[in-house]
């Protein structure tokens, strides 16, 4: 398990090839109708060997589980920069609504998450 870092904070982690990265009802993009990942996040996930992105929305409607390709990601036409950090987007209809993905999830991984000076993560009950 590895903790991706970005600006100093815990963006999400790695778990094999899967990158979990948790958003909140604020973190919903109105305009691309879905969500961003910094470009600096989605380069460092490629050279890690990260295939697969699983996005936990905690919405206004409950709890949705998204998954999508990184390759999508790369390829996106949609871009923004905010505050000198350029961003991709992927919309919902680009992503696969998936109940399964990361359901052994702790929702609260960043409040669990302790990492070591090599950015290793530890994470109290990541699995179920």
């Amino acid at each position: 398990m590895k903790a991706i870092k970005h600006n100093n904070k815990v963006v999400g982690v790695v778990d094999g090839k899967v990158y979990l990265k948790k958003c909140k009802k604020e973190h919903f993009m109105i305009k691309y109708h879905g969500f961003g990942i910094s470009d600096k996040v989605l380069n460092k996930l490629k050279e890690i060997g990260v295939d697969t992105i699983a996005i936990v929305y905690d919405g206004v409607h409950g709890e949705k589980r998204y998954s999508s390709k990184l390759s999508d990601w790369l390829n996106s036409t949609k871009t923004s920069e905010y505050e000198g950090d350029k961003q991709s987007f992927l919309s919902l209809n680009e992503m696969s609504e998936d109940a399964n993905i990361a359901c052994n999830v702790n929702l609260d991984f960043k409040k669990s998450l302790v990492c070591d000076s090599k950015n290793q993560a530890s994470l109290s009950n990541w699995r179920g």
